[in-house]
């Protein structure tokens, strides 16, 4: 679940400049487009939840965790049977 939860994340927080962009900007006072400037500057890295300051929280994360457990629980298991 926190791996689809932070690849919805990471999906969203890159929408943010098309959102901004979308929006009635152009009526807009010179304040507000330096303002919607900078944010959409901002907006460029995606914002990403990490696990101890080491690994993102997403679907790839998840699956190459996966991948690894199941590896290890058939290693284990084989030599179990031997």
């Amino acid at each position: 679940m926190p791996g689809y939860l932070g690849t919805q994340l990471v999906h969203e927080s890159q929408e943010l400049i098309f959102a901004a962009y979308d929006s009635e900007w152009i009526p807009r006072s010179e304040p507000f487009k330096r303002s919607l400037r900078l944010f959409m500057e901002r907006s460029k890295t995606p914002i990403m939840i990490t696990g101890l300051k080491m690994f993102s929280l997403s679907l790839t994360t998840f699956t190459s965790i996966m991948k690894t457990a199941y590896s290890l629980f058939a290693l284990i298991r084989n030599f179990q049977e031997n």
